[in-house]
């Protein structure tokens, strides 16, 4: 295995370096003005509210441009995220949000915002959200992604990062339109529609859709013989050997293997004068049953979850001589598809659906005021108003979402009980209050200082106050340093907090029921608190090559962790619905954690007589430490273990050439041992699963406003596995996998039409 690992590095790098001499030996006697420092420093938004070149942002950040997204057959923000360096990627990896990322050595996206056109479109009220097509790439002019804690300009939430999609738009007052239609091996298909049209010398119209579907590939056929818990015997028979012991449903079980997953996104943008109108909504689904094994779930298209955002915004901005005012309200909800379900042993196989609803109502005014030259102050003032229904228990039926919310608690239907016992539907009603200020100070063109800060009062945990302080130095033409440093905090989501779970039994037909055990809600959690400091040195040689170091550490305190009612909140007292329940979970903040990283990226760019050829590559590097405070033995017991999530060591690089009509990428993910959320209580060590190397390639060719393109992912057939939640590789009996097989060699090819 080792053996094979290694080889397929070393194939990999091979791979990128032939492409690299074989293509810049191409005459470039016609060279264009095209410097390194031409493309990558760009315009950007995001870091502080205001435009600026990304080189003068305080943040580390990092540009997706159009012609990299064409060139790099790059689908969906899945694609573009997984060749981002210390990013890391598990796909196929929890049944709720089907995968999961892990940014700076920080688990989950709900820790990070994603916008589009400055418009948040992650959850309202943070809810946690795949990534793959439900979030476009086909409608961006680029895509500004700030690592760090942010909270100084954006609230809560912006932990890890912000990722904003800024969209194209005509110029002209000719259609610009693009349609393209994608297919691939086992069912894949995609259709992306682009239309910008300007109206009038005020008005520009933008239009854009994207339908994504995927069969699947068969991975108990493909693995089956590699891992022994992909065995579909109890599909076939229709008794499952569960860990709990032979479980038989009565419900219907398709003996055929099925986790498609099927994604779309549609968007309709107007600027007309000094007002701007935005239009989003996402839908996205897939297999409930991820990560648990087929003989502890059933893997059929109809056990799936699926969920949907919209969002819209209207925004008025006038612009003087020295000030830019943007006044602006936006209107967003998130809902569970009611159809969302899970058939797994937790429910005896026989199913239990979910539901969930939020809405958000945000109001803002910010300010620009250009004092002079060097003197610029950005202010804003915002309301937000929330209302979420969190996720409940597991339901007898669908409920009616356009009614009122009524359900049954699944499997509690009995003799003398015969409706059963209703289920329990929690709502959260709140409001957020927030101020933000940042001044950025240019005493000369070599320094720019950056100080800011954002006050939030929310009436479900009280304020918060973040600041952040930074630094540009151009130590010479070539050389730049950079330095930031401040906090930030992840409000405790309502899902988190009174989300719950569990069932009642039964054993005298209905007279009395109990519960073995229960998760409930803990609606006193507190904000998770981050303190972060880093910096970067950015050095360019001739103006075709750059080295970038970068290196932070960042202190995560409050974080919510797992424990028992009895042994801590006592909110419960072994009782719920007045029935007794054995054991009963909840969440509270007790554990903090110590991350440190950096990365070595580096960057060549050739201009060539008749196109371009670039290559890049990250290595980049995270560990630390997290202190375990264990509550169920009254708190005294503090341990201190490895974080999880990560691959300590990752490369990520590639090569890009634009020759004429041709085109062509290719990408390599290296990544080192995974560390799962399990440890040895002995050692203090996270488990680990095999680390993978992963080659994927584009190919493109124009032909007048037509394109072809060829996208093949996992080009070496790597066999590999990521992480997911809750894994025990020492369980002889887990109703889990160990580890997550991903998607083997596959390919997809298509077709695109600019107008």
């Amino acid at each position: 295995m080792k053996n094979t690992y290694n080889l397929k590095s070393m194939l990999s790098a091979i791979l990128i370096i032939m492409c690299c001499n074989l293509f810049s030996q191409t005459d470039s006697t016609d060279l264009t003005d095209m410097s390194l420092e031409d493309l990558l420093d760009v315009r950007v938004t995001t870091a502080s509210k205001i435009s600026q070149e990304a080189k003068k942002a305080p943040a580390q950040i990092i540009v997706i441009t159009e012609e990299q997204i064409r060139v790099r057959g790059y689908r969906s923000l899945l694609d573009v995220l997984t060749d981002l360096p210390d990013i890391k990627v598990d796909n196929k990896a929890y049944g709720m949000n089907y995968n999961t990322f892990t940014v700076r050595g920080m688990q989950g996206q709900e820790k990070f915002i994603i916008m589009l056109d400055g418009m948040r479109i992650s959850g309202p009220a943070n809810e946690t959200m795949p990534i793959i097509e439900n979030y476009p790439v086909n409608l961006a002019k680029q895509i500004e992604v700030v690592y760090g804690p942010a909270s100084a300009l954006y609230g809560a939430d912006a932990v890890s990062g912000v990722i904003n999609i800024i969209t194209k738009k005509t110029e002209l007052k000719t259609l610009k339109a693009e349609a393209s239609a994608q297919a691939g091996d086992n069912g894949l298909y995609n259709g992306t529609l682009f239309a910008s049209s300007k109206l009038s010398e005020e008005t520009i119209l933008t239009l854009s859709g994207q339908y994504f579907f995927d069969q699947g590939v068969n991975l108990p056929k493909i693995f089956g013989k590699e891992d022994t818990l992909w065995n579909m015997d109890s599909h076939k028979t229709g008794t499952f050997n569960t860990a709990y012991g032979p479980m038989t449903p009565s419900k219907k079980v398709n003996s055929k293997y099925e986790a498609p997953l099927m994604a779309y996104n549609i968007y309709a943008g107007l600027i007309t004068g000094d007002f701007k109108f935005t239009v989003f909504r996402n839908y996205s689904k897939n297999s409930s049953a991820l990560e648990n094994n087929p003989n502890n779930a059933v893997h059929n298209k109809d056990v799936f979850y699926g969920r949907s955002i919209n969002a819209v915004e209207a925004q008025y901005s006038k612009t003087s001589d020295k000030i830019t005012s943007i006044s602006s309200i936006t209107a967003s909800d998130y809902r569970t598809d009611p159809l969302t379900n899970y058939r797994n042993v937790y429910n005896n196989l026989e199913g239990g659906y979910k539901y969930s609803y939020s809405t958000k109502v945000k109001i803002e005014q910010q300010i620009e005021w250009r004092v002079n030259s060097k003197l610029n102050l950005v202010s804003g003032a915002l309301f937000e108003n929330f209302f979420v229904m969190p996720e409940g228990t597991d339901l007898q039926d669908p409920v009616r979402d356009n009614k009122v919310l009524t359900g049954t608690m699944a499997g509690s239907a009995s003799y003398y009980r015969p409706n059963g016992i209703e289920a329990t539907f929690f709502s959260v009603h709140y409001n957020n209050s927030g101020v933000y200020s940042q001044l950025q100070y240019t005493p000369n063109k070599k320094l720019a200082f950056t100080l800011g800060g954002r006050y939030d009062y929310n009436t479900r945990y009280g304020s918060t106050l973040n600041p952040r302080v930074g630094m540009v130095a151009s130590l010479s033409k070539s050389t730049t340093f950079k330095f930031l440093s401040g906090t930030s905090y992840l409000a405790p989501t309502p899902g988190t907090a009174y989300s719950y779970y569990g069932s009642f039994s039964t054993s005298d037909s209905g007279k009395t029921y109990q519960s073995y055990f229960m998760h409930l809600p803990n609606p006193n959690l507190e904000p998770m608190h981050v303190y972060n400091a880093e910096f970067s040195l950015q050095q360019r040689f001739l103006k075709r090559f750059q080295v970038q170091l970068t290196g932070y550490t960042t202190l995560y305190t409050n974080i919510i962790e797992l424990a028992s009612d009895a042994e801590t909140t006592k909110l419960y007292n072994g009782k719920f619905m007045g029935y007794d329940v054995d054991y009963i979970e909840v969440y509270v903040n007790v554990n903090k954690q110590q991350n440190t990283g950096g990365s070595l990226r580096m960057e060549y760019s050739q201009p060539l007589k008749k196109g371009r050829l670039d290559v890049y590559g990250t290595v980049s590097y995270v560990d630390g430490k997290v202190q375990v405070t264990d509550l169920d033995d009254g708190g005294d017991n503090r341990e201190v273990s490895e974080i999880d999530f990560i691959s300590p060591f990752m490369f990520k690089g590639g090569t890009d050439l634009i020759l004429d009509k041709f085109s062509f990428s290719a990408r390599c993910i290296v990544s080192g041992k995974q560390r799962i959320y399990t440890d040895d209580e002995a050692t203090q060590k996270r488990q680990t699963i095999d680390g993978y190397t992963v080659v994927n390639a584009s190919i493109g060719y124009k032909i007048g406003k037509v394109s072809l393109f060829v996208n093949v992912s996992n080009l070496l057939n790597s066999h590999y596995k990521n992480v997911s939640y809750s894994m025990n590789l020492s369980d002889p009996n887990t109703p889990l996998f160990r580890g997550n097989w991903q998607d083997p060699l596959r390919i997809n090819g298509g077709i695109k039409i600019t107008l």
